[in-house]
């Protein structure tokens, strides 16, 4: 084809120096002649230069994108790859298929990203000679929010780790005698609290090379989030911590039997709310002087509630307004937890919470437990305990479903 086109070239020569020659007519019948043979000739490079771009494709781009066979050729753009191919051939004096085959390498963006090109993500094609950039920006794990100290629980610190509550569970009645009656002799019954503080670990190797490395702000953010590890850890524990040798009693299991109720059957607005309002009855009604009252739910629970304003009517429209508006209940404040289990809700007083301590969170550094290894140790502890003074300080709606 090649060879067709450098004889079109120099009859087209020749042609135009007859011109001078011979007169227009037979000027114009070679003129026609000519034409027909570049257009034949053009035709042929269209289908040739269609055939090559595609081998030249299907050979450097993902099968992916040559699927659909003939499909492919219905593309305008190789019509006018095809013609623009034809006039970069005659410019440059270049190889026909050289030229096609340089093109066609070009043509990924429509087709497909050459395999073989530089890119970002291989280390190996190029990726390794870009510079990575880090945001300033640090995005922290999600964790659970820590409540039982955010509600007003007291905190009693201790040296020993064993601190003892004496309480006085009740007290001999007056009664009422006719005249010359005897009075019966009465006492106080007492009890002791012993709460002995449990401890909370964590030990997280990190490598020397990286301390060396790594900016202050990093080290501190990830040593931020292991103490909010162990908060949330902790308030695990405050809440419903099964009260062994080595952990904490949570609020749930010194609820007294006769302040935890079902919730009740087939919930509706009015009896959500009649939960609830019971809640506030049994503690009140234990004789509870209460000081810091306060609830707390899982967050679905809460926006459970929330929701159940936009389906009711009459009062019970103010009610779960209200909870939307102030976050509280009766005037009392709720916190939310995912260390809730989502099938309670607890109501009660936390200033009959306390919390034992032996100190604040302790943070130490070891390079000598990694040696071998070339790791430095950050080991975090906390030494708790949690009792509740009163067992009916607290209420407990479970079994909770449709809210």
């Amino acid at each position: 084809m090649e060879e067709k086109i450098t004889t079109t070239a120099i009859d087209l020569k020749n042609v135009l120096t007859e011109l001078l020659k011979e007169n227009k007519s037979e000027v114009e019948t070679k003129l026609n002649e000519l034409q027909n043979s570049i257009n034949t000739i053009s035709s042929e490079i269209e289908t040739k230069s269609i055939d090559l771009i595609k081998e030249q494709i299907a050979k450097h781009t993902a099968p992916a994108f040559v699927k659909g066979g003939d499909s492919v050729q219905e593309d305008p753009l190789f019509w006018g790859k095809a013609v623009w191919l034809k006039a970069k051939a005659f410019n440059e004096n270049s190889s026909f298929k050289d030229v096609l085959e340089s093109e066609a390498t070009r043509s990924y963006k429509h087709f497909g990203r050459i395999k073989d090109s530089i890119n970002a993500s291989a280390a190996a094609d190029g990726g390794s000679l870009l510079i990575q950039t880090y945001d300033n920006e640090i995005i922290p794990p999600l964790q659970p929010n820590s409540v039982v100290r955010a509600a007003g629980a007291s905190v009693i610190s201790t040296k020993t780790g064993v601190h003892n509550f004496r309480k006085v569970d009740s007290m001999p009645n007056a009664y009422w005698i006719g005249e010359g009656e005897t009075i019966n002799a009465q006492k106080p019954t007492t009890s002791l609290i012993k709460a002995s503080v449990k401890k909370l670990a964590n030990l997280v190797p990190v490598s020397n090379s990286w301390l060396k490395i790594a900016e202050q702000s990093v080290f501190n953010e990830i040593q931020n989030q292991l103490l909010i590890n162990m908060q949330g850890i902790e308030d695990d524990a405050f809440l419903e911590g099964s009260g062994t040798e080595f952990k904490p009693k949570g609020i749930l299991n010194w609820i007294n039997a006769d302040n935890s109720n079902d919730m009740t059957s087939t919930p509706t607005a009015i009896t959500k709310r009649y939960d609830l309002t019971r809640l506030i009855s049994l503690v009140e009604g234990a004789n509870i002087q209460i000081v810091k009252g306060g609830w707390i739910m899982h967050p679905t629970v809460l926006w459970g509630l929330i929701g159940t304003g936009s389906a009711v009517n009459g009062d019970d429209v103010e009610f779960f307004r209200n909870i939307a508006n102030t976050k509280s209940i009766y005037g009392y404040p709720i916190y939310t937890s995912t260390n809730c289990t989502a099938s309670k809700v607890y109501f009660g007083d936390f200033n009959k919470v306390k919390i034992l301590q032996s100190s604040n969170i302790e943070i130490a550094m070891s390079k000598e437990v990694y040696f071998a290894s070339d790791e430095t140790a950050i080991r975090l502890i906390n030494e708790v305990d949690l009792i509740v003074t009163h067992d009916k300080a607290f209420a407990v709606c479970e079994d909770i479903t449709g809210w």
